[in-house]
């Protein structure tokens, strides 16, 4: 008689006999899909955050998101001026045009008084049509056109 195997060489010969090419390619391709699969569902919520309250605490928030969409080369494409020279333009300007601009009695205008530098300083470089730059701003070209002619008047004084 010959001496059968220990317990355990008969568990690994059944093992190695049910784990076939076949079984093993079948196997890796299943978990494959289930992890495209997991990966496709992944993408369609967003890895960054949503912070809502960036934009509504930031005291310029339309020069903000054209700075964080482009990066800070578009203040100089939009304006001829560089993110330093704004930022000086901006601190000279900042009391005169606080103390003198949208004040009084009467409607007061929502565009923050950096975001208006902004817009008036990209309309005289670019502003061959009110309706052009208007378009960029989001903003209807008469309201545009006033809100940029009243903000010059308003700062001509310190230029």
């Amino acid at each position: 008689m010959a001496p059968s195997p220990p317990p355990a060489a008969a568990c690994l010969s059944q093992s190695r006999q049910g784990l076939t090419e076949r079984a093993i390619s079948h196997g890796v391709d299943v978990l494959t899909n289930l992890h495209a699969a997991r990966e496709t569902k992944r993408l369609r919520y967003s890895s960054v955050s949503r912070d809502h309250d960036q934009t509504c605490d930031s005291p310029s928030p339309i020069f903000d998101s054209f700075v964080d969409s482009q990066g800070p080369g578009v203040v100089h494409k939009l304006t001829n001026f560089s993110p330093t020279e704004f930022n000086s333009l901006w601190a000279e300007l900042q009391g005169f045009i606080q103390s003198n601009w949208n004040v009084g009695s009467g409607r007061k205008c929502e565009v923050s008084p950096r975001d208006m530098l902004f817009m008036t300083l990209t309309s005289l470089k670019h502003c061959g049509s009110w309706d052009v730059v208007a378009a960029v701003f989001k903003e209807k070209s008469p309201t545009f056109s006033k809100r940029v002619t009243g903000f010059i008047t308003a700062i001509h004084p310190h230029l």
